[in-house]
């Protein structure tokens, strides 16, 4: 779960989406080194911040469909800067009736690839699971632990997001 199926998502994403025009760019990444200190992420950031790349979201998935008890919570990581982005989410799950048990807000302060966007200026949003389980981290985190409905809904929620701001043509 951690973060093959966060990778999944960014694809299924790119597949799904790649069939309309947008007014605006979307780009779909993935980083490698989160565990070891956000390498991947900080990087990209440092080089889009020194470049001056006009990033307006990102969007962070890590262990995007763990939910072992089938609960449904969701929890959105968010700033000052993306409290907006969070607010769209929230409507958005009401307006398109996704149906999560429970939302929450800033219940864990994990310090996935958001953050070094975050630390750039750069507007970003993640999702968190309702906890990480024993396996987490481990060579027992396995296909087995993923919640297909709890991905799809939080695929749901912040697509659209994303489609809300790129605007399609």
């Amino acid at each position: 779960t951690d973060n093959a199926v966060g990778v999944a998502l960014v694809l299924e994403y790119a597949r799904v989406l790649s069939q309309y025009e947008f007014k605006h760019t979307l780009k779909f990444a993935c980083w490698n080194r989160e565990e070891n200190g956000l390498i991947g992420s900080k990087n990209y950031a440092q080089a889009a911040d020194n470049s001056g790349e006009n990033i307006q979201l990102v969007i962070n998935y890590d262990s995007a469909g763990f939910d072992p008890n089938d609960n449904y919570v969701l929890d959105i990581l968010y700033n000052s800067q993306s409290s907006n982005i969070k607010d769209m989410a929230v409507d958005n799950i009401d307006k398109y009736e996704i149906p999560w048990s429970d939302v929450e807000l800033n219940s864990h302060s994990c310090s996935s690839d958001h953050k070094a966007f975050w630390d750039r200026g750069f507007t970003a949003i993640s999702s968190h699971q309702e906890t990480h389980g024993s396996q987490y981290h481990t060579p027992n985190d396995t296909v087995d632990y993923v919640n297909t409905l709890y991905l799809k809904m939080n695929g749901q929620t912040y697509m659209t997001v994303m489609i809300q701001l790129a605007e399609i043509q």
